[in-house]
């Protein structure tokens, strides 16, 4: 089993990379995130690698994190997802957005990877829940204590659900100020007590045009 590769960078195209190793050139897919920290060519790269054995090919994928290698790994142990969607995830949106998606249920945030509609980002949720659990990544909590308070919702509503809309609006890259102003104007304007997070997220979104 390769582990890792450590040598000179011959090739780099958007997703895959070639590193010559002791006279031999291995081809790697990489994500998005990994190719962003690649160096230049002729220059010296050090990748984790993960590397997928099928019927007629030998396949190797490379990262530059541990995390990057271990969320790729997790979604290879989930039926109907393959190593192509795993990429794409990862050159889509950064880890703490996915954990901080799954964790609040945030159907929404997850829609915008390609390949992933809703039931598949339904399905993703029920069953990476309990093995992101131990990923670091923004929740409702962290974020109060490391981003600007958020205005109060409005009177009457349910206060965590109003934090939870707001994590998820930062998660899509939005302000704290501008993710906290646009979820409580949703939920001023829903009729329905009984709304989702993700059902927030959508209206707070139509807010933001």
């Amino acid at each position: 089993m390769i582990e890792f590769l450590r040598g000179t960078l011959i090739s780099k195209e958007e997703d895959h990379v070639v590193v010559e190793v002791g006279g031999v050139g291995y081809g790697l897919d990489v994500p998005r995130s990994t190719f962003e920290r690649l160096p230049e060519i002729d220059e010296e790269v050090r990748l984790l690698v993960s590397m997928v054995v099928r019927e007629d090919a030998m396949e190797l994928y490379g990262f530059a994190t541990p995390e990057e290698k271990r969320v790729f790994r997790i979604f290879l142990g989930v039926s109907g997802f393959g190593a192509r969607l795993a990429l794409d995830v990862l050159s889509t949106i950064t880890i703490a957005e996915l954990v901080s998606a799954i964790r609040l249920g945030n159907v929404a945030a997850l829609t915008r990877i390609p390949g992933i509609g809703r039931k598949r980002a339904e399905r993703l949720i029920l069953e990476l829940k309990d093995r992101v659990k131990d990923f670091p990544a923004s929740s409702s909590h962290a974020a109060a204590a490391t981003s600007p308070a958020p205005s109060a919702p409005p009177e009457g509503l349910e206060p965590d659900l109003f934090q939870d809309a707001v994590a998820a609006m930062e998660s899509l890259g939005f302000k704290p100020a501008v993710a906290s102003r646009c979820v409580a104007s949703a939920m001023r304007a829903a009729s329905d007590d009984d709304l989702a997070v993700e059902d927030l997220v959508k209206m707070a979104l139509q807010m933001t045009r």
